[in-house]
């Protein structure tokens, strides 16, 4: 049995539709070797997050306004986007490094929906990656009564 450790460094970002924004993260990612960028509200241009090295692999769902996207930089990473959990709210990959797999999903929960839908979601999300294991980044957007 192997016991070797597979690390993947994550981060989560909102860049509120910055355009600007967009290029720290970037840097960040790169001085930090960082993996995978999880983000909530990328800049879009032409209906796509745009401001991301071409380079990497970026996920988005959706016909509408990507409210949510996930960067992979890594090219020992396999992602997968998983089609029937993700559209303009969230974005949910298997993710594949050596021996590893597990769930990871972006999500933006949008104040005007009704947030039984955004945890059904998270439901759904964790039920398919009840095997694996699953990382869920999101903008909640403080949806406490309180």
């Amino acid at each position: 049995m192997d016991d070797t450790i597979v690390e993947v460094k994550c981060v989560q970002i909102n860049l509120q539709h910055s355009r600007e924004a967009t290029a720290n993260p970037m840097k960040y990612a790169a001085d930090n070797k960082v993996d995978i960028i999880c983000v909530q509200e990328p800049y879009i241009y032409q209906g796509r997050a745009a401001g991301i090295d071409s380079k990497y692999r970026t996920y988005t769902a959706g016909e509408a306004q990507n409210r949510t996207a996930i960067t992979v930089r890594n090219k020992s990473v396999d992602a997968t986007l998983i089609s029937q959990l993700s559209e303009e709210d969230t974005i949910a990959l298997e993710i594949t490094r050596g021996e590893t797999t597990l769930i990871l999903a972006s999500m933006y929960w949008v104040r005007q929906k009704p947030i039984q839908q955004d945890l059904t979601k998270v439901d759904m999300i964790l039920e398919h990656g009840i095997r694996e294991g699953v990382i869920i980044a999101m903008d909640s957007n403080a949806r406490s009564t309180t």
